[in-house]
Formats: C-alpha cells, structure tokens, sequence
C-alpha cells in the first residue's frame, strides 16, 4: 500500500476522532449544566427568606399555609412566577409584616392612579390620632367622602380600616397611614401576643394600637408603641384584633 495513501488515511481518521472527542464533550458539558431560565422581574428573596427565618417557617412549610407547594413558593422567590396580590396578603399575615413591603420586595407594581376596575374597597371605622389611640369619630371626614373608604389588599371580607391622623407624633407613624384589621367578635387569646393588635385595655374606654407582650405577672401584658417603646406595662387586656396590615405613604 502506497505509504502517502496509509498517512493521509491516518491523519483523517485523527482528526475525526478529535472532532468527535469535542462534540463529546460538548455534549457532556451541556448535559452537566443545564441553562438556568432568567428570572422573569426582580425578587429580593434575600428579605423574604429572613422574614421566613423570622417567624420561624421554611418555604416547605409556608407552601400548604398558603394552598401553595413549595416549588411554587420557590418560583416566587426567584422571580419566576408572579405572587398574585391575594397571595401577597396572605403573605403579609403569614409573616406580620406591612403589605407594601410584601408589594415592594416582590417586585410587584401597583397601578398610581385610585382604585382598579373591579377592586376590592373596605369601610373606614375611625382615625388613629395622637398616642395611637383610636377614635371612632369621621366628621373631620365629611368633606372628602372618599376618605371614608380604603382599597382592601386582603382576601378577607369582614377587613376595616382606621386611618393615622398624629400630627407628626413620636410613635413611629405617618400621617395618612392606613390599618387594616377584622372587624369580628371581640376577643384574646395567645395568637394576639407578639403582633400588632388593636386594642382594649380592661376598665378604660378607648382603643389603642399597640404591639401585645407579656407582661412580668400572669395574666398582665405590657402594651408598645410601634417604635418599641412601652406605653403601658402590667395591664389587663379586654380584647386584642391583630392588624393585617399597614399601609404607609411614601
């Protein structure tokens, strides 16, 4: 056999084998590392995995909370699946925060003008003034009727409002600041104790926005302001309704 022929030969059947030796390993390399999707808007999953952390859940558990599975709450968190704003309520009571941070660290973005076609609205029932007590007197509010109503960002029907009217107190408020809480059966028990709640103090008349602790002696709580400062210690507490959410101007 001619010997150019043998080493032309040999030379081909190298290359071949280096180009299939490539695409091998091309192959290899794309089968090890499947193209993540990008994330579809942007989530600050590092907030909401610390808030998680916070109250003491993991996304396994806060899914069926939800009627959610945790691949789905872990879409969410990476951006790839929307949270509906029903969701983003649920969260904000899963997780005792204000709806808008739900809102903002999801990405979501509410329309700037009013209400939407179909929104859900809820009544106002009173105004927060100084020293965060409740007053359930709206005739400041008989000249701007639309001041008597709120968009209610929960899923639930029986949600009112107060509006916050402290002149620029202390307390760690803003001035036209919406609270949302259930308008239900007055009552208390222990699932009141940690969160900000409206509240009645046994023998006083007013309500009062106060976050609910325990007090020093049993059946006594100590009742904060929303800055963290004591308002009043060792009370007895009539009922407590926990607030839903917070909405606060920007």
């Amino acid at each position: 056999m001619n010997a150019t022929f043998v080493a032309s030969r040999d030379a081909k059947n190298e290359a071949n084998l280096r180009f299939d030796t490539s695409i091998g390993a091309h192959m290899a390399k794309k089968r090890r590392s499947p193209k993540q999707p990008k994330p579809r808007h942007e989530v600050n999953k590092r907030w909401f995995v610390d808030q998680i952390a916070r109250r003491g859940l993991s996304q396994r558990r806060l899914g069926p909370m939800m009627g959610l599975t945790q691949a789905m709450i872990s879409q969410i968190l990476s951006g790839n699946r929307f949270l509906q704003l029903e969701e983003a309520g649920q969260l904000a009571e899963l997780l005792n925060v204000p709806f808008e941070d739900i809102v903002k660290n999801a990405g979501i973005k509410l329309p700037k003008q009013g209400l939407t076609k179909g929104a859900r609205i809820c009544k106002v029932v009173g105004i927060i003034g100084p020293r965060l007590i409740v007053n359930p007197d709206l005739n400041e509010f008989k000249t701007s009727p639309q001041l008597l109503t709120a968009h209610n960002p929960t899923r639930y029907d029986d949600v009112v409002a107060l509006r916050i009217r402290t002149l620029g107190g202390p307390h760690g408020t803003k001035d036209g600041g919406i609270v949302y809480y259930r308008k239900q059966e007055p009552s208390f028990d222990q699932s009141s104790v940690g969160r900000y709640c409206v509240v009645k103090i046994k023998g006083q008349g007013n309500e009062l926005i106060r976050d609910v602790c325990r007090g020093l002696e049993a059946g006594t709580y100590d009742l904060l302001y929303l800055n963290g400062q004591i308002a009043e210690g060792g009370v007895q507490v009539e009922y407590a309704t926990p607030i839903l959410h917070m909405a606060w101007p920007e």
